[in-house]
């Protein structure tokens, strides 16, 4: 009997260590749900090609994906909005290391590299952005929606996981 309570409590720690390890390594599939507002706290974010991390949530804003967001102020106009610029947003992860404290780095060619690994990806397209490097994958993108309101001009990614 004394065996058998052994067997079962080394094996529930096994399957603790094990799933904690999982979930560190699962850069997809985490809840985002983040307001830019442009008008006001991200004001930095008016130029076409700026771009800003973010790593802490904020009230109202308390999901960040995996490793954080880089959100990136397109050069072409949302569609059906004239002249507003689109906003892009991405997980800071790089998908090669699968770190949460591994964060890619926007340079002022429109592009994000990790500093670790080298991996380059396109921060203009969207979806589909590895330029080169060991990755295979792509960052990890998230929708944007825009909501205008009497706060400003306000975007919100939001996953639907």
């Amino acid at each position: 009997m004394k065996f058998v309570s052994k067997l079962f409590i080394a094996l529930m720690l096994i399957g603790t260590v094990s799933c904690e390890n999982e979930e560190y390594n699962d850069i997809y599939g985490r809840p985002v749900d983040f307001r830019v507002n442009i008008d006001f706290l991200d004001k930095d974010l008016t130029a076409s090609l700026s771009t800003k991390s973010f790593t802490v949530p904020r009230a109202g804003s308390p999901y960040l994906g995996f490793g954080g967001l880089l959100v990136v102020r397109s050069v072409y106009p949302r569609e059906g909005y004239g002249n507003l610029l689109d906003l892009y947003a991405f997980d800071l992860a790089c998908p090669f290391e699968k770190r949460q404290d591994f964060h890619v780095e926007a340079t002022t060619d429109g592009k994000a590299k990790c500093e670790h690994c080298g991996s380059v990806f396109n921060l203009l397209g969207g979806k589909y952005n590895l330029v080169s490097g060991p990755s295979k994958e792509s960052l990890v993108t998230y929708p944007v929606y825009y909501r205008a309101n009497e706060q400003g001009t306000v975007f919100h990614i939001l996953s639907k996981y």
